[in-house]
This record gives structure tokens, C-alpha cells and sequence, in this order.
């Protein structure tokens, strides 16, 4: 995580911003952490969406959904299989992106299933087909949220916003607390939505990294 945070930084130095605020989503929640806590004297705001604590921490990798462990596990231990199962993925979505939409509408619950059917069943299964462009990346993400983050979610000093959905199904119901109970700056928000909960809150969402 740490040195993905090296990464921003250059990319920051590239463009000329000198301080920016940070939002990651899902997985990229520890990767929002760690430009916080790596670059505090750049970082303003860090919002962490649907975010997990760390898997490395005791008991907390149980509390995922029994598909992210199988995909994690897989990942880790027979990578190449893993591989195939996005690849599989890939191929449903482009090949039927509306059963696809639908399909994901239906296991991933009411309030995301919402959302998907308010973009568009396409939309998703074109969103889901890019995501697994490359195969060896896909597979890469998981073995990665398995890596210690380099740091704890108490050594963040830098204004935090904690964002869940109370109705998540792919979130254990009370990481979100926990975590903000741990960020000595955070500030937990939760609203109506699941794992989406971005798509219908994103002025909110935009609107709390612009303050000072």
C-alpha cells in the first residue's frame, strides 16, 4: 500500500497539484488510507467508501462474504485458476451483458440492485468487462488486500470520512464503526444504499473532501 502512495506522489509532482484530497471505494478504501497517512502534508480529506479494515488483523478476513474468500483464497494459492474465473466473468459480460446486469441486480441485493437497473444492465456489464481487462491485475487485487497495509488505521492524522451503506451486503455491518472508532479524525456517515452507495451520494460525498 505504501508504495502505491509513491506512485501518487509522482503522479502529483507530474501534474503540478501540490494537495489534493483522496477517495477510495471498496478495495480502494486501505489505498486511500495510505496516501493519508504517507502523504499528510499533501493529502486535505480522505473518504473511504464501503471500505474493509485490515484482513491481516485477526478475525477479520471470516467477516468477508464467502465469495471474496473463495476469490482471495484462490488468488493466493492457485493464481492461474483464479485467472480463469475472471476470465469467465469477462466473457459472460461481454458476450450477455443484460442476463449479466440482471444476474448481478438480483445476488448483489435490493438497494445495489437499484442502482444497477437505474445505469443500465449494459452499463454495468461493460463496467464489469473492463474491470477484468487484465487478468493477472484482477487476480493481483485480491492478493494484494491480503498484504499488511504498513501501518494501522490510528496512525492516520488526517481528516477522514467513513461512508457505508446500511444496506451493504458485501460489508460486514459493523466495519464501518469499527474503523472510525480507530481513525482518530473520522467521521462515520451512513446513509441509504449498499455498496453502490456512492452513485447516490456523490455531491455529498464530493462536497465533505472540499472542506478544509
Amino acid at each position: 500500500m505504501l508504495d502505491w502512495a509513491d506512485d501518487v506522489a509522482q503522479l502529483l509532482d507530474q501534474i503540478d497539484v501540490d494537495r489534493c484530497a483522496v477517495m477510495g471505494w471498496s478495495m480502494g478504501g486501505q489505498y486511500a488510507a495510505a496516501a493519508g497517512h504517507a502523504l499528510r502534508h499533501r493529502v486535505t480529506r480522505v473518504a473511504i467508501i464501503a471500505g474493509a479494515l485490515p484482513l491481516t488483523e485477526p478475525g477479520v478476513f471470516d467477516e468477508l462474504p464467502a465469495m471474496d474468500r473463495m476469490l482471495t483464497r484462490m488468488s493466493q494459492r492457485a493464481p492461474w485458476p483464479a485467472q480463469q474465473w475472471f476470465r469467465m466473468q469477462r466473457f459472460a459480460a461481454r458476450t450477455v451483458p443484460t442476463l449479466y446486469g440482471r444476474l448481478a441486480a438480483r445476488e448483489l441485493g435490493p438497494a445495489d440492485g437499484a442502482v444497477i437497473r437505474e445505469e443500465g444492465f449494459d452499463a454495468f456489464a461493460r463496467m464489469s468487462h473492463e474491470a477484468a481487462r487484465q487478468l493477472r491485475g484482477a487476480v493481483e487485487e485480491y492478493r494484494a488486500w491480503m498484504r499488511p497495509w504498513g501501518f494501522a488505521p490510528e496512525d492516520l492524522d488526517v481528516p477522514v470520512d467513513i461512508w457505508a451503506g446500511i444496506q451493504d451486503q458485501l460489508l460486514d455491518p459493523g466495519w464501518p464503526q469499527r474503523l472510525a472508532s480507530r481513525i482518530p479524525n473520522a467521521t462515520l456517515n451512513i446513509r441509504d444504499g449498499g455498496h453502490f452507495l456512492a452513485h447516490l451520494h456523490y455531491r455529498e460525498i464530493f462536497e465533505s473532501l472540499r472542506r478544509p
